[in-house]
């Protein structure tokens, strides 16, 4: 199947559904998987649905940690596989092939590096969010939109626009959440949740990552790193360094910001930011077999080894990126 209109019959007449994300997930990919599983419920009962991300409970926000995600196979016969929030079928990492082998499959997402894995993509690189595409997709099809998954898709919005200041943003973005914030649920507390509930491990490991801060290209790259054993002596999670990669790009002058994440031992991520869309980073992260989009992308090395090469070609690529941007004209702004 390939047209846009099969969708819905396919909610209808499949049983078994399993949903996806990437490795490494951030809040718009879990809360998508999360929003979608309720939106399910609530529109068509009595279908088993579960939700697959390969990551460890302990790589989640705490605030998703009881909410039943699988981080490993199970013996179910699935008849319709979604794929949320997640540009490429490697993102899926183990669940990759298991994806791939369930015979109908939806590929949803808002990254413009998407691949179109699936049977059926429904990818808009317009919205700033999986969360607000879900919406209007939600919309579109007439289904019914919960409470519950109206909070989950505003977690996935104000995140993935780092509390609404992304230049992706547009007018629509704005529409989507003046109707979200319609249902009674508690913004003002995610919003503080999510920025402004900072852990003194996370400040710890902040501080580490600020004392590493490098410059490059006469000032318009910075380049930080968060080493494994600065996670553990902090006594920090992963959690306490999702947010550090938006620091470098805060700094006036900066056009990429560059974070280096040891997540576990000789497992780098790699963050890439810009300020605005003219410097696209998924581009450059898609050298390196990531993705993302504009102005946020990411990618992994897994290796010790070839982490050094990785870097030196990296900000290679970015001092190329940033040779070819003119900065003749900035001018101080006035309000």
């Amino acid at each position: 199947m390939s047209n846009i209109s099969d969708l819905k019959n396919l909610l209808k007449e499949k049983s078994k559904i399993a949903l996806f994300s990437h490795t490494s997930p951030d809040a718009d990919a879990i809360s998508s998987c999360l929003a979608f599983k309720q939106m399910l419920i609530d529109n068509y009962p009595k279908k088993e649905i579960d939700i697959f991300i390969d990551a460890e409970p302990a790589n989640f926000y705490s605030a998703f940690k009881e909410k039943n995600i699988l981080s490993e196979f199970n013996d179910k016969d699935y008849d319709l596989a979604i794929s949320l929030d997640c540009n490429s079928a490697s993102r899926l990492g183990k669940f990759k092939d298991f994806y791939q082998s369930i015979k109908d499959k939806i590929n949803i997402d808002h990254h413009a590096s998407n691949e179109r894995f699936g049977n059926i993509n429904i990818v808009l690189h317009s919205t700033a969010s999986t969360g607000e595409l879900l919406y209007l997709m939600f919309k579109k099809f007439n289904l019914t939109i919960t409470t519950e998954t109206a909070k989950y898709i505003y977690i996935g919005i104000i995140t993935d626009t780092n509390c609404f200041t992304s230049t992706a943003m547009q007018g629509r973005t704005h529409y989507v959440i003046s109707e979200i914030l319609k249902f009674n649920f508690d913004y003002l507390a995610i919003r503080e949740y999510f920025f402004k509930n900072n852990s003194k491990s996370k400040s710890i490991i902040l501080e580490k990552a600020l004392h590493s801060l490098k410059f490059f290209a006469s000032d318009h790259i910075s380049y930080m790193k968060i080493m494994y054993i600065d996670i553990i002596n902090a006594q920090g999670t992963w959690e306490d360094t999702l947010g550090i990669a938006d620091q470098g790009i805060t700094i006036s002058g900066i056009d990429i910001s560059i974070v280096v994440i040891e997540k576990e031992p000789e497992n780098y991520y790699i963050s890439l930011r810009s300020k605005d869309e003219n410097v696209d980073v998924s581009e450059i992260a898609k050298k390196f077999d990531g993705g993302g989009h504009k102005t946020a992308a990411a990618f992994q090395c897994l290796s010790k080894n070839c982490l050094r090469t990785t870097i030196f070609n990296l900000v290679t690529e970015c001092k190329e990126v940033v040779k070819n941007i003119s900065h003749e004209d900035e001018q101080e702004i006035v309000f």
